[in-house]
């Protein structure tokens, strides 16, 4: 039995960064820079590619009424990046998949946030942390495949059936 987890909140991993205070000049693209004050704090999602122009899915609290803000925004408008234990619970509802608690999280934000300080984009653990955090299935199936559920049971035969009964009777 570990008890330093047992000890630790409820949390996960997440990299970090900061608005930056220059923000984008008058012949850019805001995307998404207007939402935050400058030196907020924001919550991000791992972007795929390690460049100024990459778009990255940020989480954080607004300028205006201290929501939860989600939007989109270029790394160059974001500075000091770090990983982070977060507990708090509203932000855990939106960064929870894919960031969680375990080790791999923990070094993928901490290298994402040294490369974008200047050490080697760690390509392959992204693809591999990425690979892991697609094959998990989020939330449950959508009304639309429970309805076409609910009338294959009301048919009184599956799709699977009927497959089965072609291929036997087209090999005979």
């Amino acid at each position: 039995m570990n008890t330093e987890t047992d000890l630790r909140a409820k949390g996960v991993w997440c990299l970090v960064a900061r608005v930056s205070r220059r923000g984008p000049r008058d012949n850019e693209r805001r995307l998404g820079y207007d939402q935050f004050d400058p030196e907020t704090q924001v919550y991000c999602i791992p972007p795929n590619r390690n460049d100024d122009d990459a778009e990255l899915k940020v989480f954080g609290y607004g300028k205006r009424f201290h929501r939860l803000v989600t939007t989109t925004m270029y790394a160059k408008h974001l500075h000091h990046w770090n990983a982070e234990f977060v507990t708090d619970p509203r932000l855990l509802k939106v960064i929870s998949p894919p960031w969680d608690d375990k080790e791999d999280s923990q070094v993928l934000a901490f290298s994402i946030a040294q490369a974008r300080e200047g050490a080697p984009w760690p390509a392959i653990e992204l693809r591999d942390w990425n690979r892991t955090r697609a094959q998990k299935k989020h939330g449950g199936p959508t009304w639309l495949a429970k309805f076409r559920d609910l009338l294959g049971l009301a048919g009184g035969s599956s799709s699977k059936k009927k497959k089965k009964k072609r291929s036997r009777s087209s090999g005979k």
